[in-house]
């Protein structure tokens, strides 16, 4: 709607204006003629609810804020009770003040499909109109109707953003994710019983498929690191280095992070192996003579 500014109307012809919730405007009536006896006006409006009020009047000039969307009629009449009036019918219009996006994450393959759904808010918003757009349209694309299609796998997240076009400028996102998720995880080098000897370590193995996945790096845990300690080879995350502490058992699980959630565990026992044997120097053995 256009901005509405002061206006001049007489000879009982009614204009139409339109402002926002909230927003105020001035009306100016003109007397015709102007050296009337009574050069005096009552300003009413007439609402089944109230859409809009009077917030003030000076002389000729009523100020007037819109309180809910819909239309009313606003009355200007001659205080010398000869009734000569005018009105302005005046519709109001709500601007959305918050828009809900749902859902906010997605994790997708590429060539999926999943629809957004915005709530634009409050409910009585006049122009619920949206724009859909995408950070990367290489990555993920947005149709006018919020329906997301993934393109092509990346490690970054997408930016969608909807933007309300009434002029409020109110906006919400969500984050795209474009993955080969991992399917399968599979033990490649294995052993349910290992030895500490010293300060030994052992090196397990993942297999991780697809081997396109987007993200295939794996995350090691163990139920104990009293008996035995795990850390990821730094030269490949798909080994896992077991320090074993003491004897004992432990669950070593391998883990992805790609969002599918997918865990490999197995129970590993610890087998304390001898380290070093020493000879006992201290005692001594007397031999005694024949008859003593």
């Amino acid at each position: 709607p256009p901005t509405p500014d002061v206006v001049a109307n007489h000879e009982n012809v009614q204009v139409e204006k339109s402002c926002y919730v909230g927003e105020a405007f001035s009306l100016t009536a003109i007397i015709v003629p102007s050296n009337a006896y009574v050069g005096e006006v009552v300003w009413t409006i007439e609402q089944e609810t109230e859409v809009a009020k009077i917030a003030s009047q000076n002389g000729l000039t009523a100020t007037i804020v819109g309180v809910h969307a819909g239309t009313c009629n606003i009355v200007c009449t001659a205080a010398d009770g000869q009734g000569a009036y005018t009105t302005c019918k005046l519709t109001v219009y709500q601007k959305a003040t918050k828009i809900v996006l749902n859902p906010t994450e997605l994790v997708l393959k590429p060539g999926d499909t999943q629809q957004l759904i915005a709530t634009v808010l409050p409910e009585d918003t006049s122009d619920k109109t949206l724009l859909w757009e995408s950070s990367n349209e290489d990555i993920v694309t947005v149709d006018e109707d919020g329906v997301v299609m993934a393109v092509a796998p990346s490690e970054e997240p997408v930016k969608i953003t909807v933007t309300a076009l009434d002029g409020s400028n109110v906006s919400a996102t969500a984050t795209v994710y474009v993955r080969v998720m991992v399917e399968i995880l599979e033990w490649e080098k294995f052993s349910n019983v290992i030895y500490k000897n010293g300060n030994n370590t052992e090196t397990f193995a993942v297999t991780v498929n697809p081997e396109h996945a987007t993200i295939p790096t794996l995350k090691y845990s163990t139920s104990d690191p009293s008996v035995a300690t795990v850390l990821a080879d730094s030269a490949n995350n798909n080994h896992v280095i077991v320090t074993p502490k003491k004897p004992g058992k432990f669950t070593l699980t391998a883990e992805t992070t790609d969002g599918s959630n997918l865990k490999l565990s197995a129970e590993v026992e610890v087998v304390q192996l001898v380290e070093h044997i020493a000879l006992n120097t201290t005692e001594k053995i007397l031999f005694l003579e024949d008859g003593k």
